[in-house]
């Protein structure tokens, strides 16, 4: 225990490595093999003496590391390049050597999680046992991360040594099941997803969609493994021709899906994974919508086998599909998101496919085709999925910005029907509880460690467990349901007095899906109720300024793209002053969004400004407020040629709180540097000021000086109008 034993102990240990990484290549000859054979087991001893004695120096030496390159994987590396002659006459020796290193890394296993086992905790709901980390130091658990990797490896070499058995014979299932044990440890690690992906490519028929699957989880971690997204690039080059030829005839041959399950199965992966390589590659989206269109075909046609034909559906595992299908379609969104042309395909296919399974679900539960609480349940995996795609980062502000998009509203009236048919189930379904102890579903366990849904599942609460899964899972889904309807207000709305979910955009699509008596509010009650609130707002700020011996500067702002791309700093200050509110508008997003891509400072500040707009109007800032649809009044008069949409759409919001809202033009300010737009808005006698200007008064208002209010006819001679107008 002290430093001499542990000196000596990493002294053999180092010596027998250097034996045998010098001579270790003879250990299939019969002559050398005895004296390899005696210091390799002396090494393992070593290992393990070094494990139960010193664990923290043995860990910090990399010493299981040693054991395992030189006692198993080098003999294993020396085998698999023999030719076949060699590798028939030594499979016997070579099984010898693995089946070795399984036990021996076994033991160690159970010595070092003796009083925690590591496979004797199952996760409520889950099929395999999980391993129970709440008591193992880090240190443990990377130790035990590593074995259980080393132990798939192994059982992997073994399927691979073993030649005369069928690929899919229990030493590759034995393999991922220790992936997974590993991937349950330590979910931020992409090591266990990758190994996973190879343990697929070895069986004899690959699950393609299962191999893209592992190989985004082991991109999208927070410590990625090195070639995976090299691995993905190349499997998502091999899929076959004859994949793609077979998923063409299946579009013809639709209409007999429901007798030909599997067929329909292995065509939409097939066109799926073609979409997504193009997607991902960026190149022949020559046709896109069309493609998609027979994708779409497909999966639907899938989904309606699940309730047609139960033996092949439950076969080809339509829930698990779906599931991995969300995974990879948020990840091609992910990484697309700043590509013009790209990213606006990649939405219209993951809007689509979840549109298509929220559709299907719904008619599902509203006509009870499942017998079996179990497969409604594995079904409501995917949707939880999906809703907490919605959620995500790359999802609430497009939504918001193309909430009358008609891809926008099919998702979102396919979300408020499936949501409604989850609440009328929940309450027909037994809601005791016996304080089971609180856990996380399977799915989420899975997703852990997903950096796309990291902030998601930090911030989202846990199901109350009851006594059956079903219900615990209508409760999960109808929590995040309401969590949607909170953070995409322009979209959705939830009533809790009659439990009903609505869909801001489509009234039609309200009253099929709820009762007469429960219809949403019309459009003309939301307006005058915001508009209240406005008007409230605006009393408020005016009384703080009548009390003010001088007139200082409105405290409505309308900036133009130029004003947040290069004057973000002042705009942050009048946030963070509490005496402005910024409005921004639809026009000037757009405006951000094209300015984004570039490396000149104005395409930086476009940047920081939509990265800081995302955080305030997620956070509801109150001085920071988006402009709603029907906030803009569009003018009478004539407008110049020269004028472009910012420009219409930045006057039309200026009016509107000019006219309806503040009902003074001195109180709401258009802050601009371009002399076309300063000269159109005091023609229309509105009040717009020069950026210069305004930064001068803002400041001396800031620092506590008072100016007099701008006359709005100023103009800013520093920048040019072309660059004003961003």
């Amino acid at each position: 225990q002290d430093g001499s034993t542990w000196h000596q102990t990493h002294e053999s240990i180092q010596r027998h490595s250097k034996y045998l990484s010098q001579h270790g290549s003879k250990l299939f000859d019969e002559e050398s093999s005895p004296g390899l054979d005696h210091a390799r087991q002396r090494l393992k001893h070593y290992g393990k003496v070094a494990i139960t004695k010193h664990l923290l120096s043995a860990i910090d030496h990399q010493t299981l590391s040693q054991v395992w390159r030189y006692c198993f994987y080098q003999p294993i590396g020396l085998y698999r390049r023999f030719d076949e002659d060699e590798k028939a006459a030594n499979a016997d020796k070579a099984n010898a050597i693995i089946n070795e290193g399984s036990g021996y890394f076994q033991q160690l296993l159970d010595l070092l999680t003796a009083n925690q086992p590591i496979t004797g905790t199952k996760l409520w709901f889950h099929s395999q046992p999980l391993p129970n980390t709440r008591v193992l130091p880090d240190a443990v658990i990377q130790c035990v991360y590593q074995m259980l990797l080393w132990q798939g490896d192994l059982a992997r070499y073994q399927a691979a040594v073993n030649t005369n058995l069928p690929s899919t014979h229990p030493d590759l299932a034995r393999a991922a099941e220790s992936y997974r044990q590993a991937q349950c440890l330590q979910p931020d690690n992409g090591s266990a997803w990758n190994q996973l992906a190879v343990a697929e490519a070895a069986q004899s028929e690959v699950n393609q969609l299962q191999l893209i699957y592992y190989y985004v989880r082991a991109v999208d971690v927070t410590h990625p493994f090195p070639s995976a997204d090299k691995n993905l690039v190349q499997a998502l080059l091999r899929l076959s021709h004859k994949d793609l030829e077979l998923s063409a005839e299946a579009v013809d041959d639709v209409g007999y899906c429901t007798s030909n399950a599997i067929s329909i199965r292995q065509a939409m992966v097939a066109q799926v994974l073609d979409l997504v390589a193009s997607l991902l590659r960026q190149h022949n989206l020559d046709g896109f919508e069309s493609r998609c269109h027979h994708t779409l075909h497909l999966v639907r046609a899938q989904l309606v086998a699940v309730g047609s034909h139960r033996g092949q559906a439950n076969e080809i595992d339509t829930a698990g599909d779906m599931q991995q299908l969300a995974v990879v379609l948020m990840h091609v969104l992910h990484e697309t998101s700043a590509i013009d042309g790209v990213s606006g395909c990649a939405r219209y296919l993951a809007y689509n496919v979840c549109t298509a399974l929220f559709d299907r679900v719904g008619d599902m539960l509203r006509l009870s085709v499942f017998p079996d609480s179990v497969d409604l349940s594995r079904m409501l995996m995917s949707v939880h999925i999906w809703l907490l795609y919605l959620t995500t980062r790359d999802v609430m502000l497009p939504l918001e910005q193309q909430a009358q998009h008609t891809t926008t509203v099919k998702l979102c009236t396919a979300t408020v029907a499936l949501l409604n048919a989850l609440q009328t189930r929940s309450q027909s379904a037994d809601n005791s509880s016996r304080g089971l102890e609180a856990c996380p579903l399977p799915e989420r366990t899975e997703l852990a460690g997903w950096t796309i849904l990291n902030e998601v599942l930090r911030h989202s609460s846990p199901p109350s467990p009851t006594t059956d899964e079903l219900q615990t899972r209508l409760s999960a889904l109808l929590r995040l349901g309401r969590e949607v309807c909170q953070q995409l207000p322009l979209c959705f709305k939830y009533n809790p007095k009659t439990q009903v979910f609505h869909c801001k955009q489509s009234e039609r699509s309200s009253s099929a899906t709820t009762p007469a008596r429960h219809a949403p509010a019309t459009n003309g009650m939301m307006t005058a109720m915001a508009q209240l609130r406005l008007e409230a707002q605006v009393a408020s700020l005016q009384t703080q300024l009548e009390t003010k011996a001088v007139v200082v500067t409105s405290p409505y702002v309308i900036p133009d793209t130029a004003a947040f791309a290069n004057n973000l700093s002042l705009l942050k200050e009048l946030v963070a002053s509490s005496k402005f509110i910024i409005i921004v508008t639809e026009a000037v997003l757009m405006g951000l969004d094209l300015l984004k891509k570039g490396t000149q400072r104005l395409n930086r500040g476009a940047r920081e400004a939509t990265r800081y707009l995302e955080t305030m109007l997620r956070k509801g800032t109150v001085g920071v407020r988006m402009q709603q649809p029907f906030e803009r009044v569009d003018s009478l008069q004539m407008m110049p040629d020269e004028m472009t949409h910012e420009m219409v759409g930045l006057l039309a919001c200026l009016r509107y709180y000019a006219l309806q809202v503040c009902q003074s033009p001195a109180m709401v300010t258009l802050l601009t540097a371009d002399p076309l737009l300063l000269e159109t808005a005091r023609d229309e006698q509105l009040h717009a000021i020069a950026t210069g200007t305004f930064h001068r008064q803002a400041k001396q208002e800031l620092a506590g000086g008072s100016v007099e209010n701008g006359s709005g006819r100023g103009r800013d001679r520093s920048r040019g109008r072309g660059r004003g107008r961003g």
